[in-house]
């Protein structure tokens, strides 16, 4: 399968998820400026991604692609494109700061519900599959992600098998 064609299912079942009522990532779409649960949501998502496609060294083209087109189809005017590169800024920046652990752990105090933590992992892994694989760093860096998110590691096989099955 082609890269274009992994990015093409990666982002068909980005928006089956968000198509599912009782997903998190369904509140997107309503989300709004001011509401600060949706937006600690919003910017999980945008920086669990980040932190785990940026585990190898550096964010794919394909992945920050993918990020940031996902971005503005799934949360429509709520979300300035012009913003992102803006947000990536300003996440990298905060993980020079305060490393990665530090990161996860003002992560999970943003976002208390597990099952929000949940489908942080499952949208990052969706992102960080976008070049094909997860590098072993990137592995290790999902490890440390559900550690502290409370997921062990059989809850982080099954997130990472659901979306490779989904992109084969």
């Amino acid at each position: 399968m082609g890269d274009n064609e992994t990015i093409r299912r990666a982002r068909v079942l980005l928006e089956q998820k968000m198509a599912n009522e009782s997903s998190p990532l369904a509140r997107l779409r309503g989300l709004t400026r001011g509401v600060s649960s949706a937006d600690a949501f919003f910017s999980g998502l945008i920086e669990g991604a980040f932190l785990l496609a940026a585990a190898d060294g550096e964010m794919s083209e394909d992945e920050e692609s993918t990020l940031g087109e996902t971005l503005v189809k799934v949360t429509g005017d709520a979300f300035d494109p012009s913003e992102f590169v803006t947000m990536i800024t300003s996440f990298d920046e905060a993980l020079q700061q305060d490393g990665f652990v530090g990161r996860l752990n003002a992560l999970t105090t943003s976002l208390p519900d597990v099952a929000a933590r949940r489908e942080v992992l499952s949208f990052a892994v969706l992102i960080a599959l976008c070049d094909r694989h997860l590098a072993d760093t990137e592995w290790k860096a999902l490890q440390q992600m559900g550690d502290v998110f409370g997921l062990d590691a059989t809850a982080l096989e099954g997130i990472v098998a659901e979306a490779k099955k989904g992109l084969d």
